[in-house]
């Protein structure tokens, strides 16, 4: 699965070390290079960021990175719905 976009007002910098950053823009280059991998290796990934992208995100994370009650169930929806229409269950 992608990894999600942060809310950079808490992450740039994060709050534990101001040497150190988490930002959209990279997380999108991961998430690039992540699926390019997975392709190349017969690996699928489950899309995220850019569906979060879509919607008002950050009330869905509890400190900027990791999701929150609501964001845990839309990832559950998500991976659901991506493995059903997949057949993989």
């Amino acid at each position: 699965m992608e990894v999600a976009p942060v809310d950079e007002r808490f992450t740039k910098p994060v709050p534990w070390d101001d040497r150190f950053y988490y930002e959209n823009s990279k997380i999108k280059e991961f998430n690039d290079l992540l699926k390019e991998l997975a392709g190349k290796n017969g690996a699928k990934v489950i899309p995220l960021y850019d569906d979060w992208q879509k919607i008002d995100y950050k009330k869905l994370l509890a400190d900027g990175v990791h999701p929150n009650t609501k964001g845990h169930k839309l990832i559950f929806e998500i991976v659901k719905d991506y493995l059903e229409k997949n057949k993989i269950i």
